[in-house]
């Protein structure tokens, strides 16, 4: 049975948002609290997961909605996840964070998420959202936050607020079946990194300030409404974690934009990449954000109309 991985490798503006919809759009994607998500024992034959199984002529994949971040506790994983994994030849992830290039990625990222000269933050947002920062982070120096573009302070408060709950990033999925693979199993990275800092520093100041506001108000209910998330990630409910994603769009049509550039448009990427291993043969381990599989613009909806072969595990 194997560890958990190492460290080594609300209310507020006169407005209410109805659970963490917009923060499982902060490449999140699900949250983790103390719930059982994880069989300890091994898999409840009568409960589905969020793994799926991706068959062609030549190759098969092993498609797991990855939960982000997570405590060190909730391992192992279920054994249904743990055997597809050691039956793979290659495991396939969003980005590879344990490929030694870490300082480099911080620094590119860092450039991206900083406005340059003297440009600040408060050029590019509206009054409602500066006050609402304000008086939610009353402590904070304005020339510590000044400088950084809403998208970025949006998914630095979010994280923040995580860890504040238990949760970290170094005990996420994706990373500890990264650990997992360096004994010899291939990796892949599906996306390029810079990718996905370029389609969030692209986009409008509009929606980014929508992103930041609806971040900052979405903090008073994170904590205690991620129980529909954690039931539907357990129960391998397909349909109810893309009803919670959807929540937000619903309330606030003006966030599609963002939901469309995060979630739909990397979704096609995504589902062609996949269908690239399929044809490739072999057996792939592939570990996305749990919001990217699902609902009719979701990766498995998208493998389906590709004429690939689907199961739920």
């Amino acid at each position: 049975m194997n560890g958990p991985p190492g460290r080594g490798g609300g209310k507020d503006g006169g407005a209410t948002v109805r659970g963490p919809a917009l923060l499982l759009a902060i490449a999140l994607a699900a949250l983790c609290l103390a719930s059982p998500l994880f069989a300890r024992e091994g898999a409840d034959p009568g409960k589905k997961s969020f793994l799926w199984t991706v068959r062609a002529e030549k190759g098969t994949v092993h498609l797991l909605g990855s939960i982000h971040l997570l405590k060190r506790e909730m391992f192992p994983l279920d054994r249904r996840i743990e055997e597809a994994f050691e039956r793979s030849d290659v495991l396939a992830v969003e980005a590879n964070v344990r490929d030694g290039s870490g300082e480099e990625r911080q620094r590119r990222l860092l450039q991206g998420a900083l406005y340059p000269g003297d440009d600040t933050i408060e050029n590019h947002i509206s009054k409602e959202t500066v006050d609402l920062l304000r008086r939610r982070f009353p402590d904070l120096p304005p020339e510590r936050m000044n400088r950084f573009k809403p998208w970025a302070l949006a998914m630095t408060i979010a994280v923040l607020e995580y860890k504040k709950l238990g949760l970290d990033y170094d005990y996420g999925v994706d990373v500890y079946f990264l650990d997992k693979a360096g004994d010899g199993k291939r990796i892949r990275e599906i996306e390029s990194p810079d990718s996905v800092i370029a389609m969030l520093d692209g986009f409008s100041d509009e929606h980014q300030d929508l992103f930041l506001r609806y971040t900052l108000l979405e903090l008073d209910t994170v904590g205690e409404q991620t129980d529909r998330i954690l039931r539907a990630w357990a129960e391998g409910d397909a349909a109810t974690m893309e009803e919670i994603l959807l929540e937000s769009i619903r309330e606030h049509p003006g966030l599609m934009p963002v939901f469309d550039a995060l979630f739909f448009q990397r979704n096609g990427k995504m589902a062609a990449k996949i269908g690239e291993y399929l044809k490739e043969g072999g057996e792939f381990f592939v570990v996305v954000g749990a919001g990217h599989l699902v609902g009719e613009k979701g990766i498995v909806e998208l493998l389906r109309r590709k004429g690939f072969s689907v199961e739920q595990q």
